[in-house]
């Protein structure tokens, strides 16, 4: 699903985007994303929200390992990075990966205060789950975010390598020395992995009438503020919405690795909208695929 897959250099935009505390937080340029406690979202201005569940966590009846392995001395982003784990014999970018996890988990739909009302077509955000229209553009159905499950992630350098890894397992094995392989960084709140799912804002971040930083589309992404004022805009959407925090960020980079196996995401994904252009196009422009 390519549009939850952010390119890497989304690293710098950590400002206009919304993220909701319980289960929101703000990013640097608009982005919306959300944490629950049993949904959980955060913002960035694109925003972020994260859900927390109250039950028993439940998890794919089959444990996956997926991961990438980056070779520091190859400077090429395609060669230098290969497959490792249940990720052996795949292909970056391959659609087969819609049918898998994480990304088969991984939902467009509307939130509003902290509450999914609808799923999105992924094929075409103009359109509900069931083929009838959304409405992704008022703001009356809510924000349009990604819904991201709960997993945990792992980084690690050895030797000239750097292992990038995602699993379901909800106990991953950690190193021998207690040190920490692996996290749920990005799905926490209060108590490691506490937010079963992580919502982050579909587009980047637009200031409406009441001052409230949203996720929706056909909007000029707001700009030139400073990262404070995007913060209060996106906490303003309510408990546990903020702006986009470094955890979230970290394992939309490590899906995009994962799912792409190439480190130049304008290469993987397309150039973007950065040629011979003065000004931010409004929102929206890959609501179709």
């Amino acid at each position: 699903m390519g549009k939850f897959a952010l390119p890497l250099s989304l690293r710098r935009n950590m400002g206009n985007a919304i993220y909701r505390k319980d289960e929101l937080e703000n990013k640097i340029r608009v982005r919306n994303m959300r944490h629950k406690t049993s949904v959980s979202s955060e913002v960035r201005a694109r925003g972020v929200y994260c859900k927390t569940g109250t039950g028993t966590n439940t998890f794919p009846p089959s444990i996956k390992t997926y991961g990438v392995r980056i070779d520091n001395t190859n400077s090429n982003p395609k060669t230098g990075v290969e497959y490792t784990d249940d990720a052996v014999g795949m292909t970056g970018g391959s659609t087969t990966w819609d049918t898998l996890f994480p990304f088969l988990d991984i939902k467009p739909c509307l939130l509003k205060e902290g509450v999914v009302q609808y799923y999105l077509n992924p094929n075409n955000y103009g359109q509900k789950a069931d083929g009838s229209a959304s409405d992704i553009t008022s703001g009356t159905d809510g924000d349009v975010m990604i819904e991201i499950p709960k997993m945990a992630y792992s980084m690690k350098t050895v030797g000239n390598y750097l292992y990038v890894k995602v699993t379901n397992n909800p106990s991953p094995t950690n190193n021998v020395d207690g040190t920490e392989d692996w996290c749920f960084h990005a799905h926490t709140r209060s108590t490691a992995g506490d937010k079963e799912k992580l919502y982050v804002g579909a587009y980047l971040g637009w200031t409406d009438g009441s001052s409230k930083l949203r996720s929706l589309s056909g909007k000029a992404p707001t700009a030139t503020q400073t990262i404070g004022t995007f913060r209060t805009r996106a906490q303003a959407n309510g408990t546990g919405y903020d702006q986009m925090a470094f955890y979230p960020l970290t394992l939309l980079q490590c899906l995009y690795l994962i799912r792409y196996k190439n480190r130049n995401s304008q290469t993987a994904l397309g150039r973007g909208f950065v040629d011979g252009n003065s000004a931010a196009t409004n929102t929206g422009g890959a609501n179709t695929r």
